[in-house]
C-alpha cells in the first residue's frame, strides 16, 4: 500500500537522462519494477517498448532491444547477466538492479554507456538510491537517495554507524508504503518509528550496507532472498511444506548452480512410504506464486 507511487519519477528521469527517447523494460509486469518503468517513462514523455513476456531474457530481450532501437533499458542484473554483449549502437543508458551483479556485468555493459545501479524495496516504492555512472572494474555502490528518500545505515541500537562500517539499510520518505495488506504484525516489525523525524517513519530494508563514502550492499542482515528481482522468506517456504502430512521437516536453499541462475531448492524428511517430488509441491502450488516455489525438492 504506497501514497505515492509517482513520487520523483520526473526527478529520477532527469538523474539518469531519460527524455523523448525509447525506453524498455526488461523486467515481467508482475514485477514492481515495471511499474516504475512506466511511471519513469510517462514522466519523461518517453516512447515504452514492452518486450513480451516470452522475450525477457537472452538473445531474445537483445533482438527486441536491436529491432526496437531501444535507447535506455530498465532490468535486473541477473537479467542482463543473459543478454549476449554484443553491439547495440541505440543504446545509450542502462539502469540495473533487483540482485548483486554477476561478476563482469559492468565491465561488459558499461563502455559506452551510461549505466546506473538502482536499488529500492518495493516497500520504497521501486528506487530509493541511484549511483553515479558505474566504470568497468568498479564495484556497483548503492548510490544516494532518489529526491524525497532518505537512507539510513544504522547499528542494532539505530544509531548511525561510522563511514565504512556496516550496518542495517533504512529508508524513509514520501515514497515509503503505509504497511503490507493484512499484515499488521510484519508491518509493525519492519515500518517503525523514525528517530530523526518528528512522526516520521522508516522501513528496516533487512539488507547490510557499509555506511558512506563506501555506501557498497554487503549482505542480507536477515535470511530474507532474492530470486529473480522478487524478495522471498525461506521460512515461510519451509512452514508450508511442513504443513503437509508427508513431510516431518523442510529446509528451503538458494542454488546457484550456474553464474547469475538462482533457484529455490527445497531439501525435506518425509514421513515413511511418502512422495517428496510430487506431494510436496501440493501445499505450496495452492499457496504461492511462481517465484516462491521450490524448483526441486530432495
Amino acid at each position: 500500500m504506497h501514497q505515492d507511487p509517482l513520487h520523483g519519477d520526473d526527478d529520477f528521469a532527469r538523474a539518469c537522462s531519460i527524455s523523448r527517447y525509447r525506453i524498455a523494460s526488461g523486467a515481467s509486469p508482475n514485477f514492481d519494477v515495471w511499474t516504475g518503468d512506466l511511471c519513469i517513462a510517462i514522466a519523461a514523455g518517453a516512447t515504452v517498448v514492452v518486450p513480451g513476456t516470452d522475450k525477457l531474457l537472452g538473445e531474445d530481450l537483445l533482438l527486441v532491444l536491436d529491432r526496437e532501437k531501444v535507447t535506455h533499458v530498465s532490468v535486473p542484473a541477473p537479467v542482463l547477466a543473459t543478454v549476449p554483449a554484443r553491439d547495440l549502437p541505440e543504446l545509450r543508458t542502462l539502469l540495473v538492479g533487483g540482485d548483486a551483479y554477476p561478476v563482469g556485468l559492468v565491465d561488459e555493459w558499461a563502455p559506452g554507456r551510461r549505466m546506473f545501479n538502482v536499488h529500492g524495496p518495493t516497500e520504497s516504492t521501486v528506487a530509493a538510491t541511484v549511483s553515479a555512472p558505474l566504470t568497468p572494474g568498479e564495484v556497483p555502490p548503492i548510490g544516494t537517495p532518489v529526491p524525497g528518500t532518505r537512507v539510513f545505515v544504522l547499528d542494532a541500537d539505530l544509531r548511525p554507524v561510522a563511514p565504512g562500517v556496516a550496518g542495517e539499510l533504512y529508508l524513509s520518505g514520501a515514497g515509503l508504503a503505509r504497511g503490507y495488506l493484512n499484515g499488521p504484525g510484519l508491518t509493525a516489525e519492519r515500518f517503525i518509528a523514525c528517530p530523526f523525524g518528528t512522526g516520521e517513519r522508516m522501513y528496516r530494508t533487512g539488507d547490510s550496507s557499509a555506511g558512506a563514502p563506501t555506501d557498497k550492499f554487503l549482505s542480507r542482515a536477515d535470511e530474507q532472498v532474492e530470486i529473480r528481482g522478487f524478495r522471498i522468506e525461506p521460512g515461510e517456504i519451509e512452514s508450508v511444506l511442513t504443513s503437509h502430512p508427508g513431510v516431518t521437516r523442510a529446509v528451503v536453499l538458494v542454488r546457484e548452480d550456474q553464474p547469475g541462475d538462482k533457484r529455490l531448492v527445497a531439501y525435506v524428511i518425509p514421513e515413511r512410504n511418502a512422495s517428496t517430488e510430487q506431494d510436496s509441491h501440493d501445499p505450496v502450488d495452492e499457496w504461492q506464486q511462481c517465484s516462491m516455489v521450490a524448483e526441486r525438492a530432495s
